[in-house]
Formats: C-alpha cells, sequence, structure tokens
C-alpha cells in the first residue's frame, strides 16, 4: 500500500495551497526556532511568554512578532529603541518557511513530518554554528534520529549505517591529515559527526550532499571576500536537505534518476 500524500489527507485543499499552508506554518516554528537558537548562544533560557527586543528587553507588542511582516514593516528596526535587529531571524523564519513548505507539498506524509522535523533540527544547528562556530551534540543526535527513521521506512537501514560508519572513518583519516600537514584543524569535529549522521538519511548520495555544501561555502566565500574560519555546519545542512528531499520525492526522484543516472 503506498504512503498517503498531504493532499489525500486533506483532499479539498490544492496543492499549491498546502504548500502555502505548510510556508506560513514553518514561518511561525521557524521564528520559534530561530529565537530558542540565538537565545541559546547567549546562555538565555527560552520561555512561551511575551518575546522581548534583544537590544531594550522591552516586550514585544503582538503586531511586532509576526514572523517577516513585522520584520519588513519596522524596517529592520525595534519601534522602541530603534536598534537594528538581528537579520539572522529574518532568515530563520525564511527557511523555517521554505522547510514546511517543500516537506509538504512534495512529499508522502509521513517523510514529510519527519523531513520538517528534521529540517528544523537542522536550521537550529546552523544557526547556532553561524552564532559560535559550534554544533551542539544533543541537536545532531536528533538527526541522527530522524536519519535513522526515514532509512528505515525506505528499507535501507543497514546500507545507511555502512554510509555513515564510512563517512565517519573517511571524515576523521581526512582531518587527521590535513591537520598533521596544516597544524591546523580544518575539519571540525561537529561537521564530522553532522555529516555522519545525515548520510545514514541520504545513503550514497551523501556525496552530493557534500558536493552541494561544499560548492556553496565556496560562493560565499568569493563573493563575501571572507577570509579565515567559516560556519561550514549552514552549508552542510543546506545541501543535505535539498537532495535529501530529490530522495523522498517520488517525482524530483525520478528526474534526478534521469538527469544524473543514478541518485539513490
Amino acid at each position: 500500500m503506498s504512503a498517503l500524500t498531504p493532499s489525500q489527507v486533506l483532499p479539498d485543499i490544492p496543492a499549491p495551497c498546502l504548500a502555502a499552508l505548510g510556508a506560513v506554518v514553518g514561518l511561525v516554528i521557524g521564528s520559534f526556532v530561530t529565537n530558542t537558537a540565538v537565545r541559546s548562544t547567549r546562555g538565555e533560557a527560552n520561555h512561551l511568554g511575551r518575546s522581548v527586543c534583544d537590544h531594550c528587553r522591552t516586550p514585544l507588542r503582538w503586531s511586532e512578532t509576526i514572523p517577516m511582516v513585522s520584520l519588513l514593516i519596522q524596517g529592520g528596526r525595534c519601534r522602541t529603541c530603534r536598534a537594528q535587529i538581528d537579520p539572522i531571524h529574518f532568515w530563520g523564519e525564511f527557511a523555517g518557511a521554505g522547510v514546511l513548505g517543500l516537506s509538504a507539498s512534495l512529499l508522502p506524509l509521513p517523510q514529510a513530518l519527519a523531513v520538517g522535523l528534521l529540517g528544523f533540527a537542522l536550521l537550529a544547528l546552523s544557526l547556532i554554528d553561524i552564532q559560535t562556530f559550534r554544533l551542539p551534540n544533543p541537536l545532531v543526535f536528533m538527526v541522527l534520529v530522524f536519519s535513522g527513521l526515514l532509512s528505515v521506512v525506505r528499507g535501507e537501514g543497514l546500507t545507511s549505517l555502512l554510509w555513515a560508519a564510512g563517512v565517519f572513518i573517511v571524515l576523521k583519516a581526512l582531518q587527521f591529515i590535513l591537520q598533521k600537514r596544516s597544524g591546523v584543524a580544518a575539519l571540525g569535529e561537529g561537521d564530522i559527526k553532522l555529516m555522519s549522521a545525515l548520510a545514514l538519511w541520504l545513503g550514497s548520495s551523501v556525496a552530493y550532499a557534500f558536493t552541494l555544501a561544499s560548492l556553496g561555502a565556496l560562493v560565499f566565500i568569493v563573493l563575501t571576500r571572507r577570509r579565515g574560519r567559516i560556519p561550514f555546519g549552514p552549508f552542510i545542512a543546506a545541501g543535505a536537505f535539498v537532495v535529501g528531499v530529490v530522495i523522498e520525492a517520488p517525482i524530483l526522484h525520478g528526474l534526478a534518476l534521469e538527469t544524473l543516472g543514478g541518485v539513490q
């Protein structure tokens, strides 16, 4: 029996509307994930009460907390102290909309839920890495759990486990070699753990994810002329999510097989 799609569970909602609904819900969840991630980097506990300005700590009115909309209306500044709102809030909310919008419109329902949750874990990891150059182990473990669940659903649990172990061994060896040659840790422990956890989901297609991540990081460095260390976690997360959606979505998977000749 084939898996139900979101449109089959909600047959009266056209696919574009379902995607829009997913994007709106993703905006809200993305806003919460972003706030939680930003506060965790400052050592602040997240709370379910009223949101406050990151600068002046003034409680925000409901009209100031509408994801993306409030930020655009206010010109990216707090109405009270006029301090600039960190753009990370905008991009976090935008990414949240993309995560759930794509999942709801392209994937069968069980995978849509699992991929959506995995996507939000990747979003939190990315935001924290941008702020601190750190990928917390609890969130990496969450990625590992959802990656394993998705691989089991596809019937590729054992194969994907071998890929995850292989990726970990190869990256640890590469880290050792690069550190010996340059004296600098070119690959972070968090990056190795995250890529290995994602290999449990992606299997052999992890190579495509790593390629996309590397190309994205290279383009970022060229465009921003950034020197020194950059957070690689967001690029790993973005590359893996794109490849993962292609694997899970029947239409995109078929197109990828025809175009690339073998995405598994």
